[in-house]
């Protein structure tokens, strides 16, 4: 059964960087197999907004297919990190609930602890 999470990566970059590496990441998590889908979240407008739907700054829409798809996304996110040691990853459930990510968390031995807890919120 998939399973539909959003991911919103937080930065000190600005907001054109912010959603050109977030266009980026859509870019390298689609080439998963384990995805089903992934897309840069979007909004409807408001009163007086004139486009049918905006994006949604440093957020993208992902639907699981498996397990395996937490693994793939940890070794995305941790090569972003490296790249980037002030990213930060929120993820949500439809339920409301979230799991934050730091570099911290992606390294060494907390590595491991990660994708297990990972897996676990995603399914």
């Amino acid at each position: 059964m998939p399973h539909r999470l959003q991911l919103s990566l937080e930065s000190e970059r600005g907001p054109e960087q912010l959603a050109d590496l977030v266009r980026e990441l859509a870019v390298d998590l689609r080439k998963e197999r384990d995805f089903d889908d992934v897309k840069e979240a979007t909004r409807l407008p408001h009163p007086n907004e004139r486009a049918a739907e905006i994006g949604v700054l440093g957020q993208l829409g992902l639907t699981f297919l498996s397990a395996g798809a937490a693994t793939a996304l940890i070794g995305c996110l941790k090569a972003y990190i490296e790249r980037d040691h002030t990213l930060r990853f929120r993820i949500k459930r439809p339920d409301g609930s979230e799991l934050e990510l730091e570099g911290k968390h992606l390294e060494g031995k907390d590595l491991k602890k990660t994708v297990a807890t990972l897996k676990q919120f995603v399914t």
